[in-house]
């Protein structure tokens, strides 16, 4: 993804655009930054660590120290928020599955498929990859244009 399409997508402002312009992937977890990938945190160790496993991008909704003028920093009001705008974009194209609590719970406790994820919360894990999304996060329900509602589809009789 572009940093130009990011900062634009998130309102965000680009404090320092190095030799940077894009990234393949998100992490907020140090353990999963990967060379190329926008590192999501507010925490300055975390970050200085971030850029040493190759993180080429930094968003954070603080002001943290720029320390590396080689890859791209940028300020967003609010990460929760952005994680969202995030998600909206990457479900442009795709359909989402929405159901009831009971329902997903009952299909969690069926799928094997590490393909299907469960938005039941934002994990900056779903942004990478391709997936199949169920929820029943009303919240998420809102940012995609295309839904199927599993309810109408599929009849479960508990015994």
């Amino acid at each position: 993804m572009r940093i130009d399409t990011i900062i634009e997508l998130l309102d965000g402002e680009l404090r320092n655009r190095g030799f940077i312009s894009e990234i393949i992937g998100f992490a907020d977890k140090l353990k999963k930054v990967k060379r190329e990938f926008l590192f999501i945190s507010n925490n300055e160790n975390e970050i200085k660590e971030a850029i040493q496993n190759g993180a080429y991008a930094i968003l954070s909704s603080e002001n943290v120290e720029i320390i590396d003028n080689e890859i791209a920093w940028i300020r967003v009001e609010n990460i929760e928020e952005s994680l969202l705008k995030l998600l909206k974009y990457k479900l442009l194209g795709k359909t989402l599955f929405v159901t009831d609590d009971i329902t997903l719970s009952i299909i969690k406790s069926f799928n094997k498929d590490k393909k299907v994820v469960f938005l039941d919360e934002m994990k900056v894990k779903y942004l990478n990859g391709d997936y199949i999304y169920l929820t029943s996060n009303e919240t998420i329900k809102k940012l995609s244009a295309t839904k199927i509602e599993l309810e109408n589809r599929i009849k479960v009789e508990l015994l």
